[in-house]
C-alpha cells in the first residue's frame, strides 16, 4: 500500500510467464578459441578400452577444501597409462614401461593378421622373448630402488659364490679325511653309527688321545710280566712238591 492509500501497480510486458522467464536466462556462448578440440577415433578407443568396467563404489566429492584425499573414480581392470611424444613432461618409469608392454603387443597383433613371413630378427620367439624380460622387470618409481636392487642382486651373487667356494673347500677336506681314515660302507649301517665310527677314528689323531693310549698300553705290559712271573713261581712251586708229574712240562716256557 502507497502514503495515499492505494494500491502499487507494477506493469510488466504483455507476454506468457514462460517467455519472460526465459528472457532471465542468458545464452550460452560457445567461444572456440579456449575449448580444445580433441579428434579421438572410436574404433580404436572402443579396442583399447573394451572390457573396462569404472567403479563408483565409495565415491566421495562432497569436500574439496579438506586435506584428507578423497576417493575417486576407480577402475576394477588395468588400464595402460600411456604418453605419447607431443606431451612436455619426459616419462616416467611406469609409463615408459606400459608403453613398451602395450607396443610390444600391438606388434605381435600386428604380425599375426597381417601374416608377415619372420625373418631372422622378427620372429615370434623373439618377440615373446621381449615380452618375458619385458614382464620380468620391476618398475621402481624411484631410481635409487633400482640401483639398489642391482646392487642387492651384486651382494646376494657374491654370497652364493663365498657359500659355493667354502662347500667345494668342506668336501675337499672330507676327501682328505676319508683318504686317511678309510670309506664308511653306509649301506650296511646307520647313518648315526657311520658318524659315531667317524668320530671315534677322528679322535684317534687327538694328541691326548694318543698319549692315553700309551699310558694304558705300558700298564698293560707291565701287568702282564708281573702275570707272567707269578706264573713260573707257581710252576716251580708245584714241581718241588710233585717233580714226577709234570716231567712233560720241563721244555715248557712260560712267560
Amino acid at each position: 500500500m502507497s502514503l495515499h492509500g492505494k494500491e502499487d501497480i507494477y506493469e510488466s510486458e504483455d507476454l506468457p510467464e514462460s517467455d519472460q522467464v526465459n528472457d532471465f536466462i542468458k545464452e550460452e556462448v560457445n567461444d572456440p578459441e579456449h575449448l580444445e578440440l580433441v579428434h579421438i577415433d572410436i574404433d580404436a578407443a572402443k579396442k583399447r578400452f573394451e572390457g573396462r568396467i569404472l567403479n563408483c563404489k565409495d565415491v566421495d566429492f562432497s569436500d574439496s577444501i579438506a586435506k584428507k584425499r578423497l576417493k575417486a573414480y576407480g577402475s576394477s581392470a588395468y588400464v595402460l597409462e600411456i604418453v605419447g611424444r607431443e606431451y612436455e613432461q619426459p616419462e616416467t618409469p611406469e609409463q615408459k614401461f606400459n608403453r613398451l608392454t602395450f607396443e610390444i603387443n600391438e606388434l605381435a597383433d600386428m604380425i599375426k593378421d597381417q601374416n608377415v613371413t619372420p625373418t631372422g630378427i622378427m620372429t615370434d620367439s623373439s618377440i615373446n622373448q621381449l615380452l618375458d624380460e619385458l614382464k620380468d622387470v620391476r618398475v621402481a618409481k624411484i631410481c635409487g630402488q633400482t640401483i639398489q636392487v642391482k646392487q642387492e642382486d651384486r651382494s646376494e651373487r657374491k654370497n652364493v659364490k663365498l657359500n659355493d667356494d667354502k662347500l667345494l673347500s668342506l668336501e675337499q677336506r672330507i676327501s682328505r679325511i676319508e683318504s686317511l681314515i678309510g670309506p664308511i660302507d653306509s649301506t650296511r649301517q646307520p647313518i648315526v653309527d657311520a658318524v659315531e665310527d667317524l668320530r671315534f677314528r677322528t679322535e684317534a689323531f687327538n694328541p691326548a688321545y694318543i698319549e692315553g693310549m700309551e699310558i694304558r698300553l705300558n700298564s698293560i705290559i707291565t701287568k702282564l710280566e708281573q702275570v707272567g712271573c707269578l706264573s713260573n713261581y707257581y710252576f716251580k712251586l708245584f714241581f718241588m712238591l710233585d717233580p714226577y708229574s709234570l716231567t712233560s712240562f720241563d721244555n715248557y716256557d712260560f712267560l
